[in-house]
């Protein structure tokens, strides 16, 4: 999937992915692993989910977000 929004939305290294998680910091880095080879020149950071998003996502939660930087 994220191959066909590369190329609708020219995704370039002026994004950065954020790959939340709640306590799944393996799951995390997997999935930076995973878009970082389909999108090599963005950089990615993980971070950890705040508790909000954790209340409803539920432990072992992923999030990812591509922001346009400006």
């Amino acid at each position: 999937m994220p191959i066909q929004y590369e190329k609708k939305f020219d995704i370039n290294e002026n994004y950065t992915i954020y790959i939340m998680h709640s306590e799944a910091p393996d799951l995390a880095e997997k999935a930076r692993m995973i878009l970082a080879g389909h999108f090599p020149t963005v950089p990615s950071k993980i971070l950890p989910l705040g508790p909000a998003f954790t209340v409803q996502g539920g432990p072992y939660c992923v999030a990812i977000q591509l922001i346009l930087r400006q």
